[in-house]
């Protein structure tokens, strides 16, 4: 199937979507906040969302690689990669086209086979890199895939639910119709530690500069600003939720939506 050459050009950090953490120049700066390390470059990120598949001809990394050139001609500096990793197959959205939603995470340590392997993505991380550019990926923290590895092997990190036991996401008290996800439990202290364990992993072994984080506040404040501190004793990234309270800058996030606006 052919892939159209689509990417979501985010302008001038999102161009009016974001707020970030500087204060306006004839303003005092904001005290600092303890744990918090936004990187400088942060504050002159233009960000570009990009969707493997829909990226290049060939809907890979190698083939995003090829474009990364023409890309920052446009004045980008920082890439955010919609999620990289193995769409579940059980209870795939069929109506939303053949490859179902890139949010329905079945490996957190694995990529996509069809986007290539991992050393691809490192070549892209590090092809990134050698332009002076930035790269964050997609953080699903929210839910997995039901045929996620780890719905069998520790189902208690799972939210309880009407669903064999389970449940799709639950947001302001409200069931979605994510029918092809599974709401994970960070009231139980294994899931946030494999949570931490999933971030710190991407960052140290293929040293990424920061994750778009989904459904950023469905998932507990006091986990993200845990998880924040823990990636960021490694390195200083770019954290960036897809919520838009400030209280998320608060615990670590670097930039947020602006919805109201």
């Amino acid at each position: 199937m052919p892939h159209r050459p689509v990417l979501l050009a985010l302008a001038s950090a999102l161009a009016i979507g974001l707020v970030g953490c500087a204060s306006p120049s004839n303003e005092s700066a904001s005290p600092s906040i303890d744990g918090v390390g936004e990187p400088a470059w942060v504050q002159d990120a233009t960000v570009y969302e990009v969707f493997v598949p829909d990226a290049s001809a060939e809907g890979t990394f190698q083939g995003l690689i090829g474009r990364l050139d023409e890309i920052q001609a446009m004045g980008v500096n920082t890439l955010w990669l919609m999620p990289i990793h193995p769409i579940g197959e059980k209870r795939r959205k069929s109506d939303i086209g053949a490859l179902g939603s890139p949010y329905s995470i079945q490996d957190y340590y694995d990529v996509n086979p069809d986007y290539g392997t991992k050393e691809d993505f490192r070549a892209l991380v590090d092809s990134v890199h050698a332009r002076d550019m930035h790269i964050i990926i997609d953080l699903v923290a929210n839910h997995t895939a039901w045929d996620h590895p780890w719905l069998d092997e520790h189902p208690d990190m799972y939210s309880d639910g009407p669903i064999n036991g389970f449940t799709v996401p639950v947001l302001n008290g409200d069931t979605t119709n994510w029918t092809d996800v599974v709401e994970l439990d960070f009231e139980n202290p294994r899931t946030r530690q494999e949570m931490i364990d999933v971030m710190q992993y991407w960052v140290r072994e293929f040293n990424i500069d920061g994750y778009r984080a989904d459904v950023a506040h469905a998932v507990p404040l006091d986990f993200w600003e845990n998880a924040i501190d823990s990636v960021e004793a490694r390195k200083e990234v770019l954290m960036l939720a897809e919520a838009a309270g400030p209280e998320m800058h608060e615990v670590g996030f670097d930039q947020t939506y602006a919805w109201p606006f």
